[in-house]
Parts: C-alpha cells; structure tokens; sequence
C-alpha cells in the first residue's frame, strides 16, 4: 500500500503544475495498471520482454526504473507518438539522442529530457495517444541516468558545445564544406553523383545534429536556473552552424533555396537565367527594401516574389512555391524558342531571351486579356511594356492563382481581383521604397502572414460555401442556390465592377441565401451580407445569371432543336416531293415546288417554339440576366411570332392562289421574296458565323456596335467559348463528310421509304365505308387516318434512326481509309513483327531525325554501301536501348520469363570487335537467330549435289538465317585470332582457312570443293568450344578449350577439307605436322571479358535450344516462333514496333519538348494489397479497409487463388524472378520459421500490379519518366555511347553536360493528390506507409494532401492546410513537407473529385497537366515521346 500510495502522491512537475491528490487505490488496481503501461511501454519500445509482468509487491521504484531501461536499451528505434512527431520535431530530437547516447552519455541525457520537457510542453495532459506510454518509458531511462551520474546542470550547455567541436573536426566538416563550395562555383574536380551525395549526407547529419543542440542549449539557457546564460565563442560557433540547417531545406524540384543539396540544375543555363530574371538588380529602376528585410526572409539576394510577398501579406510558402513553378515555365520556355539549352552558353553568362518572356507572360494573362476585352475595359498588361513588368504580372497572377483554394473555380473573379491589384503594384512601383498595398488590405501587423488570404479570399470563401450548405448536397431546387458557374457569371458583365475594391461586402452579391423551408429565413443573419452597410438600403441578393435547370422532357426538342428543325423539314419535303410524283417518277414543276415551300411555315414554327421555350427554361434567372440578353430573348420572340404568323398567312393565300387556278400569281411571288430573303439571312449568318476564317474577322471586331449588333441578332455574346475554332480546311472536310452521309441518307429514304408508300396510302385514303373490327373513333370517316398512321410510324422512326447507322458506315470507311494511310496497323501479329524487326532500328532513328545525322560523321573516302552499312549500324546501336528497356520492362512485370528476355533482348552492336576490328555487321536478338545455323547446315546437307548459287538462294530465303551464318563466321575468326595473336602458327593457319573459304565462296567453288555433310560436326564443335570459352578462366576449362580446338583442327584438315585440299594451303604438311602433335593451339590467350560475352552469343547462336516438356518430361526444340507467348507482352510489343511505321511528326529533343505533370486523384482506394497479420481476427472487411490477399469471401475464394488461376504463366515468371521454388516461395511466405519480409512485399506489388491499385497506376506513369530519361541520353549522346543510351556516371559540375535524369526532372513530375493521407498517418491506416512505400521507389512522385489541424482554445477551431510532400533520402526515406498553403476553410464544398484535384492543382509543375485516374496505366511502350 505504501508503494502504491507513493506511486500515486501528489507532486509537482517541470513546469511547475500541481496535480491535485488523489485517494487511496486498491493494490489491484495498481498493479494491473502498472502491467497495462509496461507493456504498452515495451511495445512502444518495438521489443517486448517476456519477463516482465509488472511490479508485484514491495517493489521498489528503482527496480522499476531498471527494467523500463534495460527494455529501452534493447530497442533499436524509438516510436514517437503520431500526434507529437506531427507539431514538433521530438523525433528528430530522440534519434540524435539515441545515436550520441553510445558515445557520450552526458550528452544523451540532456537531449533525452530536452525531448521529455517539449513532450510535457506540447501535451501536459497526456491526451495523446500513446503519449503517456512515452512519457514512461523517458521517466525510466532519465531515472537511470541520475542513478548512474551524478549531474552537474551547470555544465550542460559546455557538454553540448564540446561534443559540437569534437564531432566537427572528427567528421573534417570544414573540409567538406570547401569541397562543396568549389563545387558549386564549378572549380570542383569531376566527381560522381554518388561522392557528391555522400558530401551532401555528411554534411547535413552534421548541420541537422547541430541544430538540435542548439535548440537543446537555448531551452537549457531559457528554464534552467543554474545554467549560465554567458554567450562564448563555442557557443557562437554551435549557433552559427545550427543556422546553416536552413541549407538543406526541404524542396520540391529546383533547390533555389537549399543551397547545401547538390543542384543537378546548375548546368541549365535556361533555369540560370530564369532564375537570376527575377531578381530586382535585373530592374533599372526598383523601390528599395529595408537593410535587413534580407535576412528576415533568409534569401541573400531578393527578387519580384520578395516585393509581392511583403507589399500583399501571401503567404511564405505559396510564394515558394510560385517562385519555383514560373522559374520552371521561364525555363522550359527557354529551351523552345531560345538558344541556352543548345548547349553553346556557359551557365554564369546564360541571359533568358525575351521572347521566352513573353510566351510565358500571354499564357498565363491570356484570360485576363480576353476578360478585359469582353467587358471593354483597359487591361493592365498594357503598362508592361518590358520583360520585367512582364514577369511582375505573372508573378502576382500566379501568386492570387496559388492562394485562391475554392475560387480558382471562378477564373473570371481571379481576373477581377488580378486587375485590381496590378492596378496598386504599378503605383508600388513608382515608389522609392517597398511598402504595403493598403488599397488592398488592412494592414494587421500582428497577423502579417495570411492577410491576402482572410481579406481576399476568404470573403467569397463564405458566400461560395454559404449557397453549397443551402444546396443540400443538389437536392434543393436548382433555382434556390447558386453554384460555381453562376458566381462566375456575375464577373462576365460590367457591373461586377459595382462591387469596387477591396470588396464591398455589403454588396448583394454577398448576401447569403434563404434557407430552404416556407422562404423565410430561420434567422436574420441567414441573409445578411457578409457586412451590412451603415445607413443604407439593402441590395437585393444576386441570384441565377444565365441558367437555371428545369427538368423537362422537352429539353429532348430544346437542347437539339436544331437536328429535329433539319429531319422535319427534309421529311415535308421529301414526302410533298414524292406525292407530287406521277407514275412514280419525281418532277419539279411549278405546282410541286408551291407544295415543297410548304416547309417555310414548318420552320417557322418550330424555331418559335423554340423560343417559347428559351423563355420557359430561364424562368428564375431572368431576374438576375443582362439586360441585353433578356431584350433579345424578347424582341427574338416577337420576331419569331410575327415571323411566323405572316409565312403562315401568305403560304395560306398562296394556296388559295392555287386552288384558284388563276394566271397571276402575286401572293406566290411575294411568298418567294419573304422566305428566301428569310432563308438568304439565314444562310448568310450560318456562312459568317461558322466557317472558321469569316468568324475569326469577326471575333476581332467583336467591340465594334455594328459587328455586335449583327451577332447579337444570330446568338448571344457570351464569354465561354470564344476562339475556339478549328483550322478552316478542317471544317470543309467535315462539312463534306456530312454532306455524302446526308446525301445517302435522303437518298435512301426517297428511293426505298417515301416511294414505295406512295401508293398504298393513296389506296388506302381512297377506300371508303369500311368496316373496322375494333371500334374506331379516328379512322371512321377521317380517311382511315388510324391506319395511316400504323403505316407510317416505323417508316418515321427509321427514317430519324437511321442517320446514325449511316454515320457508323462512313465513319468506318473514312476511319479504315486514314489509319491505312497513317499506318495505324503495319503490325498486327508476330510474323509481321518479326518480318519487319529489320526495318524497326531505321524507322526508330527516322523519328529521331533530329540528332542523327550529327552521329555519323561524314566520311567522303567511303562507298555508298559502306556508307549504307555504317549508319545501319549506327541506328541499330541507337535503338537497342530503347528496345532493351521495352523487353526488361515486361520482365520486371513478368510478362516474360528469364529465357523469352534472354531472346528478345537485342545485344551490343560495338563498331569494333573487342580486338580491334572493325565490326559493320548487326547483331540482331536470339529470337531471330536461334536454331537458324543449323536449319542451313541440314539444308546445305541435303542439298549437297545442288549449285552453290541454288543452295544460297534457299539459305537466303530467311534474311535471318543469313545473318546467322554471317554473324558466326565473322565472330569465330576474329575470336581465334585475337586468342592466338602471340602464336604465329596458329595465326596463319586461322588466316589461311577462312580466306580459303572466302575465296571459294567468292569462285563459286565452295560446295564442290567442301565436304558439306562435315559441317554439322564442325558447327557441334565449335558450339561446345564457344561454351567453354565464355567461362572464367580456370586450368580444367582451358584444358577443355584446347581439346576442342584440336578436336576442330582435325575435322577440318582431314574430313571438311579432305586430303585433295593440300595444293590450295601453301604450309598443308606444317599445318599437319603440328596438328597430330596437338601443338598448334598450345600458345593460347583466354578471352577477354568482351571476348566472353561474344563467345557466349555465338554459342547461343549454334546451339539447339530445347526445353523441358511439363506433360511427358521429354526434351523438345524450342520454338523461337512464338515467341512471346504471354498474350499482353505480344500486344505491347506489336503496338510499340507498330508506332515506329505510324506517320507521326519527328521527335523533338526533350530539352525542347513541353514539359508536363501527370495529375492522379486519390481518396481511400487501395493503394497494394496486403497480407493478414499473424492472429488478426476474421472480421469483415470495412468500407475503407485495405484488401488482404489470403481472405476467403463468402464463396472460399482467396484474391491470390483467384489472381493465380488467371495468370499462371505471370505466377510462374514472378518465382523465376525471385528464384525460388513454389515451396520455398510457401515457406516464405506463410512459414512463421522460415518467413522473409521480402518475399513479402514482392507478392504484395506483384499482385497489387494486377489490381485497381494506386500502385499500379504509379508504375505505369512513372514510365513516362524513364522515357524521358532515355530520349534525352539519344538527344545528347554521340556515336561511341549510343549503347549505353548516352548516360555517364559522372560529370563536370559548371560545364554544359546535362544529365539525362536532371533533364528528365525538369521535364516531368507526377502529383498524386491523396486527401487523406494526413489522417491516415495520424491514425496509422496501412495506406500511409503503402504510400510512402511508393514515394520511395519513385524520386519524381509527389503527394499533395488536406491536413486539418485542430486547435482547442475555448471552442474548437479546425484550420485546414493543402501540403506537398516527398520522401527525402537522406532521412532515411522519411517523407518531408515541402509546401503548407492555408486554406480559407474546409476545401471540400460540393463533388469531392475535382476539389480534391482543386487543392493540389497548386502544386502541378508544366506546361500541361494531364488527369489520369486510378486504374489507368502508361504500358512501357511509349517510350519515343512526341
């Protein structure tokens, strides 16, 4: 009892917090509890003991201390609770601890109560989770340290700055710290990405541990009494490189601010200049900041974003982010349209050119140009008259864009809050020093750093999230709240400009709407303006602009009015045509043309019906619409109305006119003049306002009265869709092609619907006093209407259906005849490819015309077919990178197993034998080659009486059977030579046998002269000596080699050759001589490694290749036919080799592409799946679970059975590629024993591949990215490492090489926008760390997510933060916030989709960004990127 009454004694802690007493506990209780939190503690600590069960009675606290810290030695890593490592950086503090602990305790103790005192700091309470546990076991291990010492607090801070001097000078710091700044100036010495990594790591583990010590020092200064607050130079020197930390600040892309991490970028003379652009020296002429406004921002040299950054109060981090993304626009830019990323100018002299500018300065302001155009007001860009004013305004654009959150849906308000603000900066230019934008916000100096923020945005923030409440998530009436759409309507007229500047928030635009209910609303403030102005009338609440939905079923008529006007007025025709005929043949006289022209009231009609209905569906919004379309609406009705009554009344007295029979036809004639000046009108708008070159003209003229006049007749000037045309020759084939569809259409339905009902509706109208057997009230006397009517319906209803059918038809043809002509299917299966493989390496350097001509240097002494042969080469040897990477990408996917790549991959093509030699012949892959040379060897046996001319045309009907012969002969004779290039004898003989068959090849003479039947033992031969020669030197391979070399010797010499043979080798009796002594090989040198590799080809080459039959275990040739034989691989392949033919624009080289983000949203879908933990229970799987691959369903069905069963070929490569057996792989997997975490993950991804995984979908993009990578090698490589794909392990920093994978970066990045991702970590959902997991293997991923932070100051108060993270190597793979941008509130506020691509949209780098969603992939196929 005493124990437990101590254990539970008031006392006071650190910060000086009495906790109140509390009453006696039964020991029990307490003994329950203290077994509760040691095992809480030991699993904190990631180690259990088994010994452990508490504290039992009189047990003492020290013993208890001593456990707690044995148990904490034991542990290897400590787990900091979630909700502490997300506000502090206790991690970090606790791992530099436990590393200093081994090498001086004195300083591991200090940290470790460092972390303790900002544990009780951050969360006194414990309401954390698992922060008691924490607190326990630091208790422990700080208990046993002042067992063990005894502390002297005075000394603490000296004991920091000690250890800071001792691990400075072990580690040579300073030393390193001149190597990187040499480095960085460019007078470094070449050195590989691996030692500048190393440099940078050391370099920043020791910056990082300093940075803690310091902090730890200062707190020590601040709450420590008896530590001395006396500031010495050690201390100084501790402090001055704790700031050096900020080096190594975490950065997205470009390290602009992190200037200790190697920069791969500082080669870019395009991002150089793009960078030193924006700096305010590059200004004649700019206000002047504040002496130490520098260091307050911690940038040396300021630039535009500083100025905006203090004159408008963004936010620091948007600013960063900005900055980063218009240095990267400014570059990519560069490289298209200026001359820095040729390659011709040093990075320090690289100046950005002013067209790059101006590119980048339209897009991003060409909106706000058309806006300012639309509403007749002067745009603002108009001042910047020079590249700097340039940059300014896009700057401040990109940095409202950045900020916007929600209202970046509403382009055209971001225009008016653009407009207003370029308006001050302009003003702030003029000005000798930077000040504050007061027009824009109120100036709060105690809340600087979100003042744009609360003052700009969050405003129509509200009223935006105020009408998503009251829409009820789109169930209330459409007319009853405004969306997105209709907010940014308001800004399409003029009187947006009522609400002036900064907002006027009394303003009806910022009236809240009614609730929902009996159209009251619940409470006065439900709606108030967001600000009530003093004195005055209320505004009226701005409701619907343009639309309001009303469900109807004549939107049918309404939304395709135009296509119901075109078929009922063809078919009037059409049908009056036909009835007007006689005997069945068509006419034209007066009379059928009266008839005909019945269409014009037809017309009329419908088009004021529709009218009707413009008014119908507006209903709501009329209120709220500009007057000028409101006035059209009506004077369009009115038209329509009298329109339509007067073609009525005149086509009525023009049939009376005809009934008449009268000669004179004046109420014909002036029915003529309306409708054809009605339908010239028409015609001549239709021609104006559609062909694409006629509306451009008048598009620019569209501020003119007249031309808005003439518009404003045919349609509404509205601000969406506005230039948006097509090329003109474009539109003219599209209106012939619907001119031949229409034409065969109404053809048909004259001739074969309208005709042959003719006549038996004449009939029947004729037939009179019939009978009906069912009682008719329609058809009795009404000309057997009814029956009409059944007989017409299916004719009507095709003749509105068919028109589709008709499309179908031509659209085939038409589609067949182009992808013909582009080549669209050149390759549609495996013979094809093979056929075509040797036109693949040709075609592939074609599109790459761009680079091709400057690799082979022009060589004038050359003939044309050496010339012809040289560049085959030279493009073989460019495309075997890029079909390599293909085949080991459908290996790495186990599309193939280790034999198929084996085949398929193509081998080296080196210009020379490793001798030396030049080498012009290609080497093409195995799966062309193999079993060729003995498929020729029992041809030419067979055939050994025949010509030699008529045996080579047979051998040469298969190319690749030639090049196999070719390719072996060439190899085998240069392998010898260079074997015995120190044995004369053996030289000449070698020398002597392959020129004689040369020569005998040459005279014809080869078959008559050579024993043909001979040559497969010689090929058996050659084949086992190639074996071993393709081995490690050793004494029994060499052995061996010989043997078979005096094997081969004699075959040739004695059978192939034949004693008749001695008169055409000059040294026949030496040769023999030296032959039966076995003395003629004896002199050898084993080959080389270059050597080897060709030996092991040509042994490939010769062999017979053969495989294990699964059914009768029986060996069988393998049929290099088919080979693939996964069914996927074949389509990948077949699609790749296929787009090498399409008729395609070339390639350009990737430091001129368009640079691009691929943008994917994610929410809680499975990101791999996983493996049930040992003893998890069998639970049924929530909503938001992830998958596990070994859970049966209801039917006893595994994802891993089902996924076997369906890929057991892929199953079946995956274990070739780990390999192991099947059992082992069971063992692995499943055997607690025998179980690797390997093994593991391996099953995970393999499965998850096959799946609707995020990871599956991060594959396929991140092909994308290893496209790039090997394009830009081609685009930079020369003629000696076109094999290699360009790529080198090193180079110069400062010099004008660019990294392929540098390039690539700045090309590509792939954003996944993973909402909740934050809170998935905080409550350690599996897809956090799968998420991680992915951002690891993956250096150009980026995951953008919401974090909600919620702070408990009286109420609860939740702020809402869009962050971007990636993993940072050099922390272990931990994952580090890069951007944190504030949002004005919760983000999501109507579909959850595109707002959560909204909030990381900010994020997205490129000129483009191209959505994929989940389950989508980029097969490795695309690897030539147009």
């Amino acid at each position: 009892m005493e124990t437990s009454e101590r254990s539970f004694r008031s006392r006071r802690d650190r910060d000086g917090a009495r906790v109140a007493p509390r009453r006696a506990v039964p020991r029990r209780v307490v003994r329950n509890w203290e077994q509760l939190v040691g095992a809480a503690v030991s699993s904190a600590l990631g180690n259990e003991d088994p010994d452990y069960s508490g504290s039992e009675e009189g047990e003492d606290e020290s013993r208890m201390t001593s456990r707690s810290s044995r148990r904490y030695e034991r542990s290897e890593s400590y787990i900091v609770p979630q909700s502490l490592a997300a506000q502090t950086d206790i991690a970090a503090v606790m791992e530099v601890a436990e590393k200093i602990q081994d090498e001086d305790d004195d300083v591991g103790r200090i940290l470790f109560e460092y972390a303790y005192n900002l544990t009780q700091q951050m969360d006194p309470l414990n309401q954390g989770r698992g922060v008691l546990q924490f607190k326990s076991a630091l208790k422990a291990v700080l208990a046993r340290n002042r067992i063990k010492h005894q502390i002297d607090r005075s000394q603490d801070v000296r004991l920091l700055t000690e250890y800071h001097r001792m691990y400075k000078e072990r580690e040579d710091i300073e030393s390193l710290d001149a190597e990187e700044k040499a480095a960085q100036e460019g007078f470094g010495l070449e050195e590989n990405p691996e030692s500048q990594a190393r440099r940078a790591k050391k370099r920043r583990e020791f910056y990082k541990i300093s940075k803690i010590l310091n902090n730890a020092a200062d707190f020590l200064v601040a709450v420590e009494p008896q530590v001395s607050s006396i500031v010495d130079p050690a201390k100084e020197a501790l402090d001055a490189d704790a700031k050096k930390m900020e080096e190594f600040k975490p950065y997205n892309i470009l390290p602009l601010e992190s200037i200790g991490v190697t920069n791969p970028f500082q080669s870019f003379p395009e991002v150089v200049a793009a960078t030193r652009a924006l700096y305010t020296s590059q200004w004649s002429h700019f206000p002047r900041f504040e002496p130490d406004h520098s260091k307050t921002v911690g940038r040396d040299v300021l630039d535009i974003f500083d100025f905006l950054h203090f004159a408008f109060c963004f936010q620091k981090d948007n600013v960063s982010n900005q900055r980063e993304h218009l240095i990267l626009l400014l570059a990519n830019a560069e490289s298209r349209v200026g001359t820095l990323s040729k390659g011709t100018t040093l990075a320090y002299n690289a100046k950005l050119d002013e067209n790059a500018v101006k590119q980048v300065f339209d897009r991003i302001l060409a909106n706000y140009v058309r806006w300012c155009n639309f509403l007749n007001e002067k745009p603002q860009t108009l001042l910047a008259m020079n590249s700097e004013k340039r940059l300014f305004l896009a700057a401040l654009y990109l940095l409202i864009w950045g900020e916007a959150a929600n209202v970046r849906f509403l382009p055209e308000c971001l225009c008016y809050i653009f407009h207003h603000m370029a308006k001050e900066c302009f003003e702030l230019l003029d000005r000798n020093n930077v000040e504050r934008a007061t027009k824009t916000i109120k100036v709060d100096e105690d809340n600087i750093d979100y003042l744009f923020l609360d003052q700009i945005i969050t405003p129509i923030y509200n009223i935006v999230a105020a009408e998503a409440k009251n829409s009820e998530h789109g169930k209330a009436p459409h007319a009853s709240w405004r969306n997105y759409d209709d907010f940014n309507e308001y800004f399409w007229q003029s009187s947006c400009f009522d609400l002036h500047w900064p907002w006027r928030l009394e303003s009806g635009f910022f009236t809240k709407p009614r609730k929902k209910g009996d159209g009251k609303p619940s409470s006065r403030e439900d709606t108030m303006p967001l600000l009530e102005a003093n004195n005055s009338r209320r505004e009226r609440r701005v409701g619907k602009i343009n639309f309001v939905e009303h469900r109807s079923s004549l939107h049918l008529y309404h939304s395709f009015h135009r296509l119901w006007v075109f078929l009922v007025c063809m078919l009037q025709v059409l049908a009056v045509w036909a009835f007007c005929s006689e005997n069945g043949r068509l006419n034209l006289r007066l009379r059928t043309v009266k008839f005909m022209l019945s269409v014009g009231p037809t017309f009329a009609i419908m088009k004021l019906l529709k009218s009707i209905l413009d008014f119908a569906f507006m209903w709501g919004a009329i209120r709220n619409t500009r007057k000028p379309i409101v006035l059209r609406m009506f004077v369009r009705l009115v038209w329509l109305l009298g329109l339509s009554g007067g073609i009525v009344y005149l086509y009525v007295k023009t049939l009376q006119e005809e009934a008449r029979d009268t000669p004179s036809t004046p109420w014909f004639r002036l029915y003529c003049i309306v409708l054809g000046s009605y339908a010239g009108a028409q015609v001549f708008f239709t021609f104006v306002l559609r062909l694409p070159f006629l509306r451009k003209q008048v598009d620019r003229c569209s501020n003119v009265r007249l031309c808005q006049f003439l518009t404003w007749m045919k349609e509404e000037r509205y601000y969406v869709g506005r230039g948006m045309y097509e090329r003109t020759k474009d539109y003219v084939k599209y209106s012939f092609f619907w001119g031949v569809v229409l034409a065969c259409k109404f053809a048909f339905t004259m001739h074969f619907q309208l005709m042959p009902m003719v006549e038996p509706t004449r009939l029947i109208i004729g037939f009179e006093n019939i009978t009906y057997r069912w009682h008719s009230f329609v058809s009795q006397g009404n000309k057997n209407i009814f029956t009409l009517v059944s007989l017409w319906a299916p004719v009507v209803m095709i003749y509105v259906l068919d028109l589709q059918v008709w499309y179908t038809v031509a659209s085939a043809l038409v589609g067949g005849l182009g992808g013909a002509r582009d080549k669209l299917g050149e390759i549609r299966s495996l013979e094809m490819l093979r056929k075509r493989f040797l036109d693949c390496p040709e075609a592939f350097a074609k599109q790459m015309e761009t680079n091709r001509s400057s690799l082979t240097p022009a060589r004038e002494d050359l003939a044309a077919d050496e010339k012809k042969a040289i560049q085959n080469k030279d493009d073989a040897r460019r495309f075997l990178p890029i079909w390599n990477a293909v085949i080991n990408c459908l290996r790495e996917e186990d599309l193939l197993d280790n034999r198929e790549c084996d085949m398929l991959e193509m081998p080296p093509n080196s210009n020379t034998y490793p001798n030396g030699k030049q080498d012009t012949a290609i080497c093409w892959p195995l799966f062309l080659l193999a079993n060729k040379v003995h498929i020729a060897v029992d041809l030419a046996a067979e055939n050994k009486h025949d010509d030699q001319q008529d045996i080579w045309e047979k051998v040469t009907v298969d190319e690749y059977m030639k090049f196999a012969i070719q390719e072996s002969f060439q190899t085998i004779e240069q392998l010898l030579l260079s074997m015995f290039a120190n044995n004369i004898n053996a030289q000449r003989w070698i020398i002597d046998i392959f020129g004689d068959v040369r020569g005998r090849v040459a005279d014809m003479a080869f078959v008559g002269l050579y024993k043909l039947h001979k040559l497969r033992e010689v090929v058996d031969i050659i084949r086992d000596l190639t074996y071993y020669l393709g081995q490690e030197e050793n004494p029994a391979v060499r052995k061996k080699a010989i043997t078979e070399l005096n094997r081969v010797s004699k075959v040739v010499m004695n059978d192939l050759l034949g004693r008749e043979s001695s008169d055409r080798l000059r040294n026949w009796v030496l040769y023999q001589k030296f032959i039966q002594e076995e003395q003629l090989f004896s002199d050898l040198l084993w080959p080389n490694e270059g050597w080897q590799k060709r030996a092991t080809r040509l042994h490939n080459i010769l062999k017979v290749h053969k495989f294990k039959d699964e059914a009768d275990g029986k060996q069988k040739t393998y049929n290099t036919e088919s080979i693939p034989k996964n069914l996927e691989a074949r389509r990948r392949l077949e699609f790749f080799t296929n787009s090498l033919f399409m008729h395609m624009p070339k390639a350009r080289p990737v430091s001129e592409m368009f640079s691009f983000c691929v943008f994917t949203p994610y929410y809680s879908e499975d990101v791999m799946y996983d493996l049930k933990k040992k003893g998890a229970k069998k639970d049924k799987l929530k909503k938001d679970d992830i998958k596990e691959l070994d859970r049966e369903n209801e039917d006893g069905i595994t994802i891993l059975f089902y996924l076997r069963k369906i890929y057991p070929d892929e199953f079946k490569n995956f274990l070739e590629r780990l390999k192991v057996t099947e059992k082992e792989f069971e063992r692995q997997v499943w055997n607690p024993t025998y179980m690797k975490e390997e093994t593991k993950l391996e099953l995970r991804l393999w499965a998850s591949y096959r799946g609707q995984t995020l990871a599956r979908t991060v594959r396929g993009m991140m092909y994308y990215k290893k496209a790039l990578e090997l394009q830009s090698a081609q685009d930079k490589g020369c003629s000696s490492d076109l094999e290699s794909g360009g790529s080198s392990s090193s180079f110069r920093r400062g010099s004008l090489q660019r990294s392929p994978k540098a390039q690539a970066e700045l090309k590509f990045v792939y954003l996944v926008s993973c909402q909740i991702y934050g809170d998935q970590k905080k409550t350690g959902k599996p897809q956090a760390a799968d998420i991680l997991y992915l951002m690891q293997q993956n250096e150009s991923l980026r995951v953008a997510y919401v974090d909600e932070v919620t702070i408990e100051s009286g109420a609860k108060e939740t702020t809402y933060y869009s962050k971007l993270v990636k993993v940072d190597k050099m922390d272990k793979g931990k994952d580090q916030i890069i951007y944190s941008v504030k949002l004005p509130g919760p983000f999501k506020l109507g579909e959850g989709k595109p707002e959560n691509q909204n909030h990381a949209i900010i994020f997205s780098r490129g000129d483009a960004v191209q959505t994929i969603d989940m389950n989508q992939i980029i097969c490795p196929i695309c690897l030539v990127i147009q």
